[in-house]
């Protein structure tokens, strides 16, 4: 990188450095929630009617001791995510309400 100090074109080598830290997040998932020995990182609903609604509480932590995350979570039918959208701080915990909402009958996965 080449930097011109002034009118007679005098220019100086600037070295830069930088550091490329990695996004660490985690989303806590209650053993009574978890999938079975197949999906262990899966989170189990209970069954629920069509109309009715049943929820999970997840904590989810940014592991990083030194940048923030900003979290958004897609819209998949038949499911919510409140908040669905935060930023945590490094090191910021926040607990995610995920709602199931069927609005047909059959398993949704």
């Amino acid at each position: 990188m080449a930097v011109c100090l002034d009118d007679s074109h005098d220019s100086h080598e600037v070295g830069l450095t930088g550091v490329a830290l990695p996004v660490s997040l985690d989303l806590d998932i209650p053993a009574q929630y978890r999938g079975d020995a197949r999906d262990p990182g899966a989170a189990k609903f209970s069954d629920c009617s069509v109309g009715a609604s049943t929820s999970l509480t997840l904590k989810l932590t940014n592991r990083s001791t030194d940048l923030p995350a900003t979290v958004q979570f897609r819209r998949i039918a038949h499911f919510s995510c409140q908040p669905a959208r935060k930023c945590l701080q490094a090191g910021q915990s926040v607990d995610v309400t995920v709602t199931f909402a069927p609005r047909q009958m059959g398993l949704c996965c």
